[in-house]
């Protein structure tokens, strides 16, 4: 939830304040602390722009987690932002094939394996 609201822009007041609850609940949904029902769940993902789904790791595109596991980093919401300010079909087109080409010259981390102890 706290990278979908930051990647709207809305600090925990902000989207306390549009579905009318404290900051303080907003940050213990976000903390996990307290469970979120399904009514609330819903004024979020209308208020941040994404479907409920969105909340549900491995569920669908608008999981969470990338394919790798990796949680996005600061650097890939402000590239969401900058994303969205851009207009022209042509250019969002030509800035999403400049980014997947570029993703895919640099090689995939390998994926880190636990180690049983032997015993």
């Amino acid at each position: 939830m706290r990278l979908y609201r930051t990647v709207a822009g809305l600090s925990q007041t902000q989207l306390a304040e549009t579905i009318g609850l404290t900051f303080q609940q907003v940050q213990k949904y976000e903390r996990g602390s307290n469970r979120i029902s399904a009514s609330v769940l819903t004024r979020i993902s209308a208020t941040l722009g994404v479907a409920v789904d969105a909340f549900f790791p491995n569920e669908g595109v608008e999981a969470l987690e990338s394919n790798d596991g990796i949680m996005l980093r600061r650097e890939a919401i402000e590239l969401a932002r900058a994303f969205e300010r851009l207009q022209d079909p042509e250019l969002r087109s030509a800035v999403m094939d400049l980014v997947v080409k570029l993703g895919h010259l640099v090689p995939a981390p390998k994926p880190i394996v636990a180690k049983r102890p032997a015993g």
